[in-house]
C-alpha cells in the first residue's frame, strides 16, 4: 500500500484562506437568493390563511378524537 504524496494544506494556510472562502460562499448564496421567485403579498396572505385554517381543523380533529378516547377509556380505569 503506497502513501499519498499530495500535501495537505497547513492550518495556517487554511486560516488565511478562510475569509476568501467565506466571501465566495456568501456571494454564491446571494446569487442563488436573487433567483428565487418570491410570493406576492396577496399570495402570502392566502397561503398563510390556508395553513392557519388547516392547523385549526387538525386541532379540532385531534381534540375530538382525544375527548372521545378519554370518555371511552375513563370508565375502564375507575
Amino acid at each position: 500500500m503506497s502513501k499519498s504524496t499530495a500535501k495537505k494544506p497547513s492550518r495556517l494556510s487554511a486560516l488565511k484562506s478562510a475569509p476568501k472562502r467565506a466571501i465566495k460562499f456568501l456571494s454564491g448564496m446571494w446569487s442563488e437568493v436573487k433567483k428565487i421567485t418570491w410570493l406576492t403579498k396577496k399570495e402570502l396572505i392566502q397561503h398563510t390563511g390556508v395553513v392557519l385554517g388547516l392547523v385549526v381543523i387538525m386541532a379540532l380533529i385531534f381534540w375530538i378524537a382525544d375527548s372521545g378516547l378519554r370518555a371511552a377509556t375513563l370508565p375502564l380505569f375507575k
